[in-house]
């Protein structure tokens, strides 16, 4: 069983369905370095590298023609890194916002190595696709004596997104590198150590089966069976078992820093679990509240929004839209834009009335944005710090989880010209890492919204959430038989399988966009993937998991 290493490597959006064409290209792809001779004894590597890649070779796999063309270059990066026992950590981890038209990007830990003599720096990165959140994993191999860089290289060729998939190569011209000690060294490193002590220890799903004596080749058999599946964890009984993350080579070599597009999970996984924290600080009354108390900007609007509340708009009955479609979850004028916050909420505003609020689900992602405004109005009210609700999200949950820094970050709104620097989009706009998913979905489903002995989130409203209440509650999505309850689906999987299970079984997931799907199962197992070929197989992914622990046990 593969536990965390402490020494060597380190260790989804409701965009509308555009009716779009991809541009299909043939290509191939050029592999990662061989990191099979990583090792420990290659000299520490700490100091600040600049890079700035130009002129890469890019080959373009697939692209939404709504899509810029994928250019030769890397957004420029300046990087301070802290060596650690074989480990090089950036000091910013989390999303760094950049001048480039088309990406930001998130530096994560890599490891250093030597092979035939020289020293080597694997440093894994993501680019953050504007355009649509999209999610693209490299390495920067990084060719180094103490003091010196000798030559950088750089490969791309992984991502989880449907919109455009790309493989970017070359050697990186533009760099310089000063070898120093960093002043905050120390806590980088003590934030580190935290997280490695807190990840959940790993193994392969071949272990699984082996200790199980399930098989899980039917729900592998429809998934993606390249690199379309990027991949697929199962949390049972105290260890996260793992395929390899796919790339379009070899398995990607920093499998635990991978990050994966959240795309609409955001919605289950952010202002839904603000609404539960608010809830076991003020009570229950919290979902209530009513909209037009904290957003005055409604009156301006198309729609009816007297008597609509926070519980209303969470569970997509708002009952403003303007397609009587429950998914087809239309772009309202500019609201995709990289806009202010007051043009986004004006653009999520619209639509006009077409039911009572309460009666009708129509899953729209610009009315969690809305959704996403009035908490921050209400925290403000309550002069509560931080009055963000991601930040508020962040302080109360993620990081007493001790998530990583990859995660605990959100897309914004531009403000005064300086994007990504004002208010949380909710509904899309995060990005998740195998540990994060599944430490998140367990404080959820298995630690009932605690952390230690800190209850975080409202156990009645968790419970409601998760249709663990008599009788299960929600409504009815007229989508497969889902139902949806406060940004979280559920499926009454016995009604889709009565002959399988002798009991009542609702399954609740979060789900999103391009083939990522986290189900919380009642028997304490967790089963997410994260694919971009629109693949949701959750009826062989609960069979697999019945056969870990029945549902209906006596």
């Amino acid at each position: 069983m593969e536990r965390n290493r402490k020494k060597r490597g380190a260790s989804g959006l409701g965009l509308c369905l555009f009716a779009l064409v991809a541009l299909s290209i043939d290509a191939q792809w050029v592999e990662f370095n061989d990191y099979s001779n990583e090792s420990v004894d290659a000299p520490p590597f700490e100091g600040v590298l600049v890079l700035e890649p130009k002129g890469l070779d890019v080959v373009e796999h697939q692209r939404m023609n709504w899509f810029p063309p994928v250019r030769g270059d890397l957004p420029k990066m300046n990087l301070e890194i802290v060596y650690h026992d074989g480990v090089v950590i950036p000091v910013e981890r989390g999303l760094v916002t950049t001048q480039h038209p088309h990406f930001d990007y998130i530096a994560s830990a890599g490891s250093v190595w030597q092979d035939g003599g020289k020293n080597w720096v694997g440093l894994p990165f993501t680019l953050i696709n504007r355009f649509g959140n999209c999610t693209h994993n490299g390495v920067f191999n990084i060719r180094y004596d103490f003091e010196k860089v000798y030559e950088i290289t750089v490969s791309i060729n992984q991502e989880t997104c449907h919109f455009v998939q790309f493989d970017m190569k070359g050697s990186v011209a533009e760099f310089s590198f000063e070898s120093k000690t960093i002043p905050k060294r120390d806590d980088v490193i003590q934030q580190y150590e935290r997280e490695e002590n807190a990840r959940i220890p790993t193994a392969t799903i071949q272990e699984l089966e082996e200790q199980t004596g399930s098989d899980i080749g039917d729900l592998m058999n429809v998934l993606p069976q390249d690199d379309g599946l990027s991949i697929l964890g199962v949390y049972y009984d105290g260890v996260h078992y793992t395929t390899e993350c796919r790339t379009r080579g070899e398995p990607y070599p920093y499998c635990d820093q991978m990050l994966f597009t959240s795309f609409s999970t955001a919605k289950s996984a952010f202002p839904a679990l603000v609404l539960m924290e608010l809830a076991q600080q003020y009570g229950l009354d919290v979902y209530t509240e009513q909209i037009s108390e904290y957003l005055p900007e409604v009156e301006e609007s198309k729609g009816v929004w007297e008597n609509v509340s926070f519980d209303h708009v969470g569970d997509m009955t708002s009952g403003n839209f303007e397609i009587d479609d429950p998914m087809a979850d239309p772009t309202p004028a500019n609201f995709y834009a990289d806009i202010s916050a007051a043009e986004k909420l004006s653009a999520a505003l619209v639509w006009e009335n077409g039911a009572p609020a309460g009666t009708k689900f129509i899953y729209q992602t610009a009315d969690t944005f809305i959704l996403t405004s009035a908490l921050n109005r209400f925290l403000h009210s309550k002069n509560v710090e931080p009055s963000d609700s991601f930040d508020y999200l962040v302080e109360k949950a993620m990081r007493p989880l001790h998530l990583t820094p990859e995660v605990m970050a959100s897309r914004r709104t531009r403000e005064d010209g300086v994007p990504n620097a004002g208010t949380a989009f909710g509904g899309m706009g995060m990005w998740w890492n195998r540990d994060g998913i599944v430490r998140l979905a367990k404080f959820m489903s298995i630690d009932h919204g605690k952390v230690g002995e800190n209850q975080i989130l409202h156990p009645t409203a968790l419970a409601e959430t998760l249709q663990r209440k008599e009788p299960p509650k929600g409504i009815a999505t007229k989508f497969f038989g889902a139902y949806y309850n406060n940004g979280i689906w559920a499926l009454p999987i016995h009604e889709v399988l009565p002959n399988l299970f002798s009991c009542d079984v609702w399954v609740p997931y979060m789900s999103g966009l391009s083939g990522v799907r986290v189900s919380l199962f009642p028997n304490d197992t967790i089963i997410y993937y994260f694919n971009d070929t629109q693949s949701f197989p959750i009826i062989e992914a609960a069979v697999f998991a019945n056969q870990l622990k029945s549902f209906c046990e006596e």
